[in-house]
């Protein structure tokens, strides 16, 4: 499972005002109609219709939009991983604001609508677009740019060591690793301390046996190197 961290960055705030559709009483050249037996009346105009009978007359307003401002904003969250590798993704997640997406929201990333969340890339940029069912339309080039505290992945040693002698893993290395001044401790199941070097050399790294060079049998040790800037720690399964 894949551990991500959360890095404490200034979200992205983008902020707007959408206006809805507002329409007063214009008249126009009012249409008339009349009931078969000539007592009833219907005349419209843009945004009411007036209906007038011998008794009285009523007039209906049509659901035009009331006169508002709904503010639109959304904020940008980053969920950045702990290290970097090859195959790092990492969530960019947006959150809309305001009156104007409180309902249907529809999210655009490159061009293709999707959910709220985006899987990234390192170093992507995201042509990300929200619109809301009321008509506003905010729209922002997200960076995913890689902040400086996240480093590159530091590849662990291996686990295994198969010292019989046949040149293939005879001895546990870790020369991968970067440089430092490492010390080499190796216990076994129940906790007993049974190799230990000051100043390893991780590229001649171990070869299976004991402090006093007597060969360990097959098993799982424990190890931990630690240097002045790195630590690692783990198992070394030894087979024969």
């Amino acid at each position: 499972m894949k551990n991500t961290f959360f890095i404490s960055l200034a979200c992205v705030f983008i902020s707007a005002v959408c206006s809805a559709q507002t329409i007063g009483r214009q008249s126009i050249n009012s249409l008339g109609f009349s009931s078969q037996n000539g007592e009833h009346y219907l005349s419209q105009t843009l945004g009411q219709v007036e209906y007038t009978s011998q008794e009285n007359s009523a007039i209906l307003t049509q659901g035009f939009q009331q006169p508002s401002d709904l503010s639109a904003a959304f904020e940008i969250e980053i969920n950045y991983p702990q290290c970097l590798s090859d195959t790092s993704t990492f969530e960019v997640s947006v959150i809309p604001l305001g009156e104007c997406f409180l309902g249907d929201v529809t999210f655009t990333w490159n061009g293709e609508e999707g959910s709220n969340t985006y899987l990234a890339l390192p170093n992507e940029i995201l042509e990300l677009s929200v619109s809301s069912e009321l008509g506003c339309v905010l729209s922002e080039l997200v960076n995913t740019s890689i902040p400086s505290q996240v480093l590159p992945c530091e590849e662990k040693p291996y686990n295994l060591i198969t010292p019989n002698g046949d040149g293939e893993n005879d001895r546990w290395t870790a020369e991968h690793l970067p440089e430092d001044n490492y010390s080499f401790r190796l216990w076994n199941r129940w906790g007993d301390l049974l190799y230990e070097a000051a100043n390893f050399d991780v590229v001649l790294g171990w070869d299976g046996r004991r402090d006093n060079g007597d060969e360990l049998p097959v098993g799982a040790y424990f190890y931990e190197l630690e240097g002045l800037e790195h630590r690692f720690s783990g198992s070394i399964n030894l087979l024969r």
